[in-house]
């Protein structure tokens, strides 16, 4: 429920690789509280606008723009995003 101020969007998104230097235990630890949010959606997507995710999850970052056809007027990457919102409703 925050805004990141614009220079320090720039900032982590110019130095989105360095995320790497952080353990994996610590990330583990901060996603799984992410998780825990109401938010948590927004949380990931703001992940992938700056840059983090394919350092983070390139698994997920694969799904950004992966189209399901006629049936789903989403991508891969925003149905998740939806399911996620909705799973807690």
């Amino acid at each position: 429920g925050f805004e990141i101020a614009p220079d320090a969007r720039a900032a982590i998104a110019n130095q989105a690789s360095r995320i790497s230097v952080v353990s994996r235990e610590r990330m583990r630890d901060e996603l799984v509280g992410l998780m825990r949010e109401p938010n948590a959606a927004d949380g990931w997507d703001l992940m992938r606008e700056l840059g983090l995710l394919p350092y983070i999850s390139p698994h997920l970052q694969a799904l950004v723009g992966v189209d399901q056809g006629p049936y789903h007027h989403l991508d891969v990457w925003q149905h998740s995003l939806l399911t996620l919102r909705n799973a807690g409703a």
